[in-house]
């Protein structure tokens, strides 16, 4: 959107961080009063958070900066540095085959699949560290605000 091809957009809580550094951003709503998104893991080693350093993470790249998930991780001493950040494949195969050791998700998603395969998997969900931010924001641009305000509204 940023880049003039739309006018409205949807981001995680990392958009903060965008408008923070002076993107021209304007927050509208959120669709999610809650961040949907968790990490997943089916590897029976993980126990807690702690349990992923030197471990493989596969996420987006939105995701590597959103607010709720790198927070909920720094908060168990876990950061970058101790983790191979990987390239989010959006197979929930690469989980079960131990492709990757936890994987970023959405809560409405790979849960019920993983369920629904009788794979045992282990969520750590951001909230349950203290880190509730919202999800799925609805934005548009000051531009767009400025000359199309009713459209906006």
């Amino acid at each position: 959107m940023l880049n003039q091809n739309s006018e409205y957009g949807l981001s995680r809580s990392s958009l903060m961080i965008d408008w923070a550094k002076g993107a021209p951003v304007v927050a509208l709503g959120a669709i999610f009063q809650h961040s949907p998104s968790v990490l997943i893991t089916t590897n029976t080693q993980i126990k807690q958070l702690k349990d992923l350093k030197k471990k493989r993470v596969m996420v987006t790249n939105n995701e590597a900066s959103a607010a709720s998930i790198m927070s909920m991780l720094f908060s168990q001493g876990v950061t970058l540095e101790h983790i191979d950040i990987q390239k989010h494949s959006f197979k929930i195969e690469d989980l079960i085959n131990q492709k990757t050791d936890a994987m970023a998700c959405y809560t409405s998603n790979e849960p019920y699949t993983l369920e629904k395969m009788k794979t045992p998997f282990k969520i750590y969900n951001p909230r349950d560290y203290g880190f509730d931010f919202y999800g799925d924001i609805l934005f548009t641009s000051k531009s767009e605000l400025t000359n199309h305000p009713k459209r906006a509204q």
